[in-house]
């Protein structure tokens, strides 16, 4: 979340706290991706609904683009399956920082595709 934010000139300090738990597959439960939860929620920053009136078709076809661009460079979205090995390793920070910048690359791709109209 804060790569997204350096990369926009978005104020982190709302979206940064309300991805705290995101890590390690949310909470280190191993689940969805932290990289790809925050990656919706940094669409959703930007494309997301201001009132439940609001259309949410837009958003979802952002969240799923994204989702299925995640899905088709890693073979799944879940956090142990494309990260095995502990938690805490140098090697896993090391795979994890990488997919969190190749996550961001997609987010930032969606977006300028959004805004040149491609």
């Amino acid at each position: 979340m804060l790569s997204f934010c350096e990369m926009t000139s978005r104020d982190h300090t709302i979206l940064l706290p309300s991805a705290t738990g995101f890590g390690g597959g949310i909470g280190r439960c191993g689940c969805i991706c932290g990289a790809l939860a925050g990656g919706i929620i940094a669409l959703g920053s930007v494309y997301g609904r201001k009132t439940l009136e609001d259309d949410k078709k837009r958003p979802y076809r952002f969240a799923s683009q994204l989702c299925n661009q995640f899905v088709e460079e890693y073979g799944s979205s879940c956090c142990r399956i494309i990260n095995k090995g502990d938690f805490k390793s140098s090697e896993h920070q090391i795979r994890c920082s990488d997919i969190v910048e190749k996550t961001a690359v997609m987010l930032l791709d969606i977006m300028e595709a959004e805004e040149t109209g491609s």
